[in-house]
């Protein structure tokens, strides 16, 4: 499906609705936009979903950019090894984007504006197939 490319404040809209509209734990409708469809499964996700998650795979991407497409994240960091996480419910699949190793609080450099490696979380492949959908917009 193409998308529409939003600019910084459409995003914000498309959030903000996603918010006023989605309750946690309701099913994410494949056809909306990337923006609110990530937004939901923020919406539907709780720390405890994330036990027991491993590595799945990894993508590069700046950081300015998957704030864009999915907002801030809203997982704390260790303050050791990681900088960033976002988790993630689409649809009872659970999946969690986060950096490792290669960010300020582990390497002491840098920004968390440089970080560009990123890894997926979950409990299986899946978890991969749900962050590639919302991130290749």
């Amino acid at each position: 499906m193409i998308f529409k490319e939003l600019n910084e404040n459409e995003a914000n809209e498309y959030r903000e609705w996603a918010r006023e509209n989605h309750r946690a734990g309701d099913l994410i409708n494949e056809v909306w936009h990337p923006v609110v469809r990530a937004e939901c499964a923020k919406i539907n996700c709780s720390i405890e979903d994330t036990d027991f998650t491993h590595l799945q795979g990894g993508f590069n991407m700046p950081y300015a950019e998957l704030v864009r497409i999915l907002g801030e994240p809203n997982r704390g960091t260790d303050g050791y090894k990681t900088d960033a996480e976002w988790m993630l419910n689409y649809n009872d699949v659970v999946a969690t984007i986060y950096n490792y190793k290669n960010g300020p609080n582990y390497t002491g450099e840098g920004t968390i504006e440089g970080i560009t490696e990123w890894n997926i979380g979950g409990r299986d492949i899946k978890a991969a197939a749900v962050v590639q959908s919302l991130i290749n917009q």
